[in-house]
């Protein structure tokens, strides 16, 4: 029954995404009857004063002067071993993430890397190894560091569980990392709970849960994978479109879809609703279709509110700033983690309610060129500050 109840609010939701495009408003209206509403409403009154975007010189934010420090210090000349454990089949976004975190460390000097299963065949390697290692093997690898994903790797079988990550911690010096995809659920925190006796740190994007829910400090490291790990080559000439690429059941996020789809088309502005949805994006070929799509966009609607009471930095975000788009930032009030990374008005446009949206859209649609400059100030500061091997050796610093 749940299998059938899913299937059809999957398929609505592409009907959905049909009828947005086309100002279907009774189809919108009748599928709304019908698919799970949301419990809390995007804000309709205007909170903040939109300032005009300004490139004059700001304080670097928090996490970018972090990263500066740590880009001072000497390299590290000792060898560092990272052994990374995917899911076992099937191209997840998951496992791809993982992949190309793996990837990126060919831009890290001294580092040798192994990405396996958690049956311990052999995925990809920066050196020569059998295509399936034992546990025996992995820890005669002697490796510095093991990451995990922290809802993938708690199954009963394997060759790597939990008794085989004492093993190796007790037989070797590894740090064992877990990494978290999201932290505001109750789901989420139950697995911290459950790997936090065992992991030596966890590595995460939402420093506002790690706060509200009191996580310990000196386990988790604040460290935004997500924009980085795709090298995609951002398109110079992008097209004057309007795109969000998400899950629309939230109907939070439909009814604001709707309302901008309407001041779009009001301004004479193309609004494009992507039909695949990063979150279900597994397969490589549909990950290109996403990151072309969204290569090919100067403006991106992040609406980023997953909870109640606090917005998140998610993978859209950052890919977007990577490709130079103009993003358009949900916040709420007294909540702007993005800002943690990069400076509003000048990296990015942020936004609290609908009437924020189209001052917003009423300025770009007026002052087009002064817009663009954001999109393009967002990604060479991220090229500057967050590249891989700046984000890799702030990273080796703190485990050390």
């Amino acid at each position: 029954m749940y299998r059938l109840k899913r299937f059809l609010e999957l398929y609505l939701l592409k009907i959905y995404n049909i009828g947005l495009e086309r100002n279907f408003r009774t189809v919108l209206f009748l599928i709304d009857l019908f698919l799970p509403k949301s419990d809390f409403k995007i804000q309709k009154e205007n909170n903040i004063q939109i300032n005009s975007p300004s490139m004059q010189k700001q304080d670097l934010p928090i996490f970018a002067q972090e990263i500066s420090l740590v880009e001072k210090l000497p390299e590290n000349d000792e060898l560092t071993t990272i052994i990374f454990i995917v899911p076992n089949s099937d191209e997840t976004l998951t496992k791809l993430t993982i992949l190309k975190l793996a990837k990126s460390l060919d831009h890290v000097y001294n580092v040798n890397y192994i990405v396996i299963t958690r049956f311990g065949e052999l995925v990809l390697s920066n050196r020569t190894f059998n295509s399936i290692l034992s546990i025996e093997e992995i820890i005669n690898t002697e490796p510095d560091l093991i990451f995990f994903e922290i809802h993938t790797i708690y199954e009963k079988y394997g060759l790597i569980n939990e008794q085989d990550f004492i093993s190796l911690k007790r037989f070797t010096k590894t740090k064992i990392v877990g990494i978290c995809f999201d932290i505001w659920r109750d789901f989420d925190i139950r697995f911290i709970h459950k790997w936090e006796s065992l992991v030596d740190n966890f590595i995460h994007m939402d420093q506002d849960s790690v706060d509200k829910y009191s996580l310990s400090p000196d386990k988790m490291i604040f460290w935004p994978f997500a924009g980085w790990v795709n090298q995609t080559i951002p398109k110079p000439n992008k097209d004057n479109v309007i795109i969000f690429s998400g899950n629309l059941r939230p109907s939070d996020r439909r009814y604001a879809l709707k309302h901008i789809k309407k001041i779009s088309t009001k301004l004479k502005l193309r609004m494009y609703i992507n039909k695949i949805d990063h979150s279900h994006s597994g397969e490589s070929k549909f990950e290109e279709i996403y990151y072309d799509n969204l290569n090919r966009s100067q403006y991106v609607i992040g609406l980023a509110q997953k909870s109640k009471k606090s917005t998140l930095i998610t993978f859209r975000t950052l890919e977007s700033i990577h490709l130079n788009c103009t993003l358009l930032q949900q916040e709420l009030d007294g909540s702007s983690p993005l800002s943690m990374m990069f400076v509003p008005n000048t990296h990015y446009l942020p936004f609290k309610s609908l009437d924020d949206i189209e001052l917003l859209l009423s300025n770009i649609a007026q002052q087009e060129d002064k817009y663009l400059t954001i999109g393009k100030s967002g990604g060479d500061f991220m090229s500057k500050y967050y590249s891989p091997k700046l984000m890799w050796k702030y990273l080796l610093y703190k485990l050390d």
